[in-house]
């Protein structure tokens, strides 16, 4: 039977490969771990299916150390942010197949055009998908406390950024005095979504320890970022019982993060500096209220010492004036009195006797004087014929006697 040994078999892989691979060529795939030892970076290479995300290929690659100085100097800092687990690339390798060691790619070159058209296509899909939930603004509808205290910072103890952010905040000029707890949690790399995440749903089960979360990290560049576009993490912070402030060291890119928070701010000093300037506006409005308080009751202190000067001036005039008026009507009165009194009497006594002249005339003496007479029976006055009767005794008074008659 013919057979071929292990290393006859690899040794005509490798020449195939020689023969068809002559020359590099540009793959994409996601760097699924990489290690670095003495400037040589060593990779796990992989690609995962669009629909399950399961690994339909793998490979082992390297990029040797003169590689890595040529593209760091070509590409700059971002050189150390395309090398990270979980990036998605597009990598020059040749290929190589060796008898002992199987198939290698070897990095030539890395398009880091690509990486970032992927991360893009990947923060449209994100920012859709919260737009889709109604989480872009859910966050920043919460309200801000007045005054902020209690502070839940999310960071790495090691970062820049916190330390500039706790001497911001802490040597502040207008001795405000903060609770600022943080909460570890790396802010780059492969662990950051989900550690970020963890601390998050702590805060969550607590609400009432903290006013707001703080997120801050130092500066980098665009791709130490990509922690902040990842869905997950967003829908976390979107959904927040809390305000999330956040403040991710970049001036220029808008991380999705930067969206769904209640507030974006560039650096985490400037993050220190808005939290001061919200409490340096809730003691102006405190130090406004207290001068409008000042300014009322000092209007009104004027006010009522002005009324009261004006009471004060006519409780002095006013007595004198009702002593004068009545001093005066004293005087007219004791000067009119006499006259008025003797006017009185003199009319009263015209009364009188006018009065008496009536009363004389109506005198039935006066009355009989006249001519007129007066007929009586038993001294009952008679006023009718129709009260006498025949036999009647009658006596009839003239001005100037009487006589007696008998009715016939």
């Amino acid at each position: 039977m013919d057979h071929y040994s292990l290393f006859e078999l690899n040794e005509y892989i490798r020449r195939i490969v020689a023969l068809n691979f002559p020359t590099g060529l540009w793959i994409s795939c996601e760097i699924a771990q990489v290690n670095e030892s003495r400037g040589h970076y060593y990779f796990n290479l992989i690609e995962k299916d669009e629909t399950d995300g399961v690994i339909i290929a793998q490979s082992e690659g390297v990029m040797w150390q003169r590689t890595y100085r040529s593209l760091r100097r070509k590409i700059g800092k971002t050189m150390d942010s395309l090398l990270q687990n979980g990036i998605t690339v597009m990598l020059k390798v040749t290929v190589d197949f060796h008898e002992r060691y199987g198939l290698k790619l070897t990095v030539e070159d890395i398009d880091p055009v690509y990486t970032m058209g992927k991360l893009e296509q990947q923060r449209r899909e994100t920012i859709a998908t919260l737009h889709n939930q109604g989480l872009l603004t859910q966050n920043r509808e919460k309200s801000l406390p007045k005054v902020i205290q209690r502070i839940a910072v999310i960071s790495s103890a090691t970062a820049a950024g916190y330390k500039d952010y706790q001497e911001q905040l802490m040597g502040n000029t207008y001795g405000y005095k903060f609770h600022s707890t943080l909460l570890p949690a790396a802010v780059q790399g492969q662990n950051a979504v989900a550690e970020i995440i963890n601390q998050l749903e702590k805060i969550a089960l607590s609400p009432d320890r903290y006013d707001v979360v703080v997120l801050v990290r130092g500066g980098g560049a665009r791709l130490d970022l990509m922690a902040f576009d990842q869905l997950a993490l967003c829908e976390k912070i979107a959904k927040c019982p809390l305000p999330v402030l956040a403040g991710i060291g970049h001036e220029v890119d808008e991380t999705v993060t930067d969206l769904v928070a209640h507030q974006s701010l560039k650096t985490p000093t400037a993050v220190a500096a808005f939290i001061i300037e919200n409490n340096l506006h809730f003691e102006s409005e405190l130090i406004d209220i207290g001068h409008w308080i000042q300014q009322t009751i000092g209007d009104r202190l004027i006010t009522q010492e002005q009324n009261l000067r004006g009471y004060e001036q006519v409780l002095n005039i006013q007595p004198q004036n009702l002593l004068l008026q009545n001093s005066r009507m004293l005087d007219y009165l004791a000067e009119e009195l006499p006259r008025l009194i003797t006017q009185q009497v003199g009319h009263a006594s015209r009364e009188l006797n006018q009065i008496e002249q009536v009363v004389g005339l109506l005198d039935p003496v006066a009355v009989l004087a006249r001519g007129y007479s007066l007929t009586m029976e038993n001294g009952k006055l008679i006023r009718s014929v129709k009260e006498v009767k025949k036999g009647d005794r009658l006596e009839t008074k003239f001005g100037d006697g009487a006589v007696e008659s008998v009715v016939e």
